[in-house]
């Protein structure tokens, strides 16, 4: 709104907290949290029916490493590796979705190791599947989209959903 008008306050109307920009209602906003919340859970529940047809897949283990718990979205297990895969919905500005990649493997890698060595697994990893919340899939979740056996036309329901969650969250946030 403020480049709209320059007279009008750039701090978020809901929460007082930050300027209000797109980034901060789609990504930030506690008062928008609870619609974050779904669209994320939207696109782990598409990946769970896929995921559970071919692998072993636990959803939301807590997996306690140096005192600290970790709850990643799935733990994918079977005789030849585990994987340890998070979804994040980020919005796309700059490197912010390379950035968030890069948090979700710092974040996850030794506990990856951990599970490794729990189910005697010869190979471990971290899979980021990082979805902008303007529908963007970066070239390195498509790539473990695919290397996941994720079919294209769920590329694109993955895309949808960020995307009308997204215009959800900012209708909603505007009409408030």
């Amino acid at each position: 709104m403020r480049r709209a008008h320059d007279d009008i306050n750039p701090i978020c109307r809901a929460c007082s907290s930050i300027d209000e920009t797109l980034g901060h209602v789609l990504g930030q906003c506690i008062t928008t949290k609870a619609k974050r919340i779904k669209r994320h859970n939207e696109i782990v529940d598409l990946l769970k029916d896929r995921l559970a047809a071919t692998n072993r897949v636990l959803v939301e283990p807590t997996v306690e490493h140096n005192g600290e718990r970790f709850k990643p979205d799935f733990v994918i297990t079977n005789e030849e590796r585990v994987i340890v895969l998070d979804v994040t919905v980020r919005y796309k500005n700059r490197s912010f979705l390379t950035e968030a990649a890069k948090e979700k493997i710092d974040k996850y890698s030794n506990i990856s190791n951990k599970l490794k060595r729990n189910f005697n697994a010869p190979q471990a990893r971290v899979v980021p599947i990082v979805v902008g919340s303007r529908g963007a899939l970066p070239a390195a979740t498509i790539a473990e989209l695919k290397q996941l056996n994720i079919r294209k036309t769920d590329w694109l329901t993955i895309s949808l959903i960020a995307l009308k969650s997204s215009i959800e969250i900012a209708n909603a946030f505007m009409n408030n």
